[in-house]
């Protein structure tokens, strides 16, 4: 059930946006914006502690990386510490075999800057990557949203297979729009990342175990 504060600024921040038909994602139109409201907890524990009670293993996480846009190109930004913990881990770019994205389905500044960062490392690297935006199945979420990319995320590389994003924009760039319909993943690993309007982003690379 959502608060009224919840639709409160689900209505200050997105305006007409909601009056639109559907989320647009990945475009320039924002287009309907669900807004969503839940909580949730996630609990990483040790390789050792894992196999020690028995439990079954999705994933391990590698490494992660964050920082903020600052002053210059917001995108660049993003793509750069992309490189950085790629290397940082010891894995190359055609080890992805999955990107799980933080897009909303708006035109925001940092949605826009993940959405270019995305393009270009596809267009510059030999990346066979699918691309899965989980907001398009449930909704706008902010803190809650992220630690579900993390979850879902260890289930599809688990599985080998992509979820289809929803409600890609016509104006999506093709390289995305491709992507993004599901399928199966081929690379061992998978980059989640994540911004917010503040400027802060950062990222996880998580492999299956």
């Amino acid at each position: 059930m959502l608060l009224k504060f919840s639709l409160y600024c689900a209505r200050h921040y997105y305006g007409q946006a909601l009056t639109e038909e559907s989320p647009q994602f990945f475009g320039l139109r924002p287009g309907y914006l669900t807004p969503s409201e839940g909580a949730c907890m996630m609990v990483l524990e040790s390789a050792e502690h894992a196999r020690a009670r028995g439990a079954r293993v999705y994933a391990r996480i590698e490494g992660w990386r964050s920082g903020r846009f600052g002053q210059g190109d917001a995108s660049r930004a993003i793509q750069e510490s992309w490189g950085i913990l790629l290397d940082s881990v010891g894995r190359k770019p055609e080890d992805l075999g999955l990107f799980c994205v933080s897009s909303g389905g708006s035109n925001r500044k940092h949605a826009l800057a993940e959405r270019d960062a995305l393009s270009t490392f596809l267009r510059e690297h030999p990346v066979h990557a699918c691309i899965s935006a989980p907001r398009s199945l449930v909704g706008e979420g902010e803190s809650w949203a992220s630690a579900l990319q993390v979850a879902l995320t260890a289930y599809q590389i688990n599985e080998q297979r992509a979820l289809p994003t929803w409600n890609v924009a016509a104006d999506a760039p093709e390289e995305i729009a491709a992507r993004s319909k599901g399928g199966v993943i081929s690379g061992p690993g998978a980059l989640i990342c994540g911004s917010d309007p503040c400027g802060a982003y950062g990222s996880l690379y998580m492999s299956r175990f």
